[in-house]
């Protein structure tokens, strides 16, 4: 069974995206901050996890530089970024995520984007 984190603010957001991640066959766990992920990441076993989906606004936190302290830790997890605008797309990929989504966008959309990229995974 895949391992996904959701790392959002939005408490609302991630209670739905977990109940759609379970119902379609997921591990999931939360996190609603980056100091919250890099916590469980640093206290859990990060290579379990096979992808992250990310809010813009924690990923773009550059004291915490989650997207990079999270592939340091993980160099295989996928890590898909939510974000408001298009504005840091290029900062948060080269920071190491390897897809980003502007928002508003549907959960089955990021279900999809996880699933492809975890297959991604899977076939390299």
């Amino acid at each position: 069974m895949p391992l996904v984190l959701i790392v959002d603010e939005d408490k609302i957001v991630v209670n739905y995206l977990y109940a759609l991640f379970k119902l379609s066959g997921y591990e999931v766990n939360m996190t609603f901050s980056s100091n919250e992920c890099l916590e469980f990441l640093e206290q859990s076993n990060p290579g379990k996890i096979d992808a992250a989906l990310v809010d813009g606004k924690i990923a773009e936190d550059r004291g915490a530089m989650v997207v990079s302290r999270i592939k340091q830790l993980n160099k295989s997890i996928k890590i898909l970024v939510v974000a408001n605008n298009d504005n840091p797309r290029n900062i948060i990929l080269e920071y190491g995520a390897d897809d980003f989504v502007i928002k508003p966008v549907s959960g089955e959309t990021l279900l999809s984007k996880i699933n492809m990229l975890i297959q991604a995974k899977l076939s390299s």
